[in-house]
């Protein structure tokens, strides 16, 4: 019984990895992209310090708007109102063989709130795969805590 579990399980698996992928396995087959594709990476989104006084999560999604631009939301939630919440974003290329930092971290921020949403539009060059990378923090009183979170990737073409 434990070992149709297990093949059953084996077989969602692999459905969930090539359904989700197969818009990147297409994209990257079809000749739109100049490098191979980034190993998928089995990782946490984030990483927070669970000891956090005040950063509780934060989140970030990518977008590709299709007219070689990239939006990035980004969402920081703390445990009470703070002096100074944000996020400084970083646009990353795949160069074929890591990750590199295009350009220079955008900070977004508002004060006095417990909560940070906003957006970041990113130029991204055709024919490569791209991801933020995401540091969320709080300012408090002295105290500055931080965060981070990584997108999925996507394909400019």
């Amino acid at each position: 019984m434990k070992l149709i579990k297990v093949i059953i399980f084996l077989n969602l698996l692999l459905l969930f990895f090539f359904s989700s992928s197969s818009e990147i396995l297409f994209a990257s087959s079809n000749g739109k992209a100049l490098t191979p594709a980034p190993p998928i990476e089995f990782q946490t989104q984030g990483l927070f310090d669970p000891k956090n006084k005040y950063l509780d999560q934060g989140r970030v999604f990518i977008k590709n708007n299709k007219n070689q631009t990239i939006t990035i939301s980004v969402n920081t939630e703390s445990k009470s109102e703070v002096n100074s919440i944000g996020a400084t974003v970083y646009l990353e290329k795949w160069n074929g063989t890591k990750w590199v930092q295009v350009g220079s971290g955008t900070t977004i921020n508002t004060s006095k709130d417990w909560y940070f949403s906003g957006e970041v539009t990113k130029k991204a060059e055709s024919g490569f795969y791209f991801r933020a990378n995401v540091t969320h923090w709080i300012s408090h009183n002295g105290v500055y805590e931080q965060g981070q979170t990584t997108t999925d990737y996507v394909l400019v073409g």
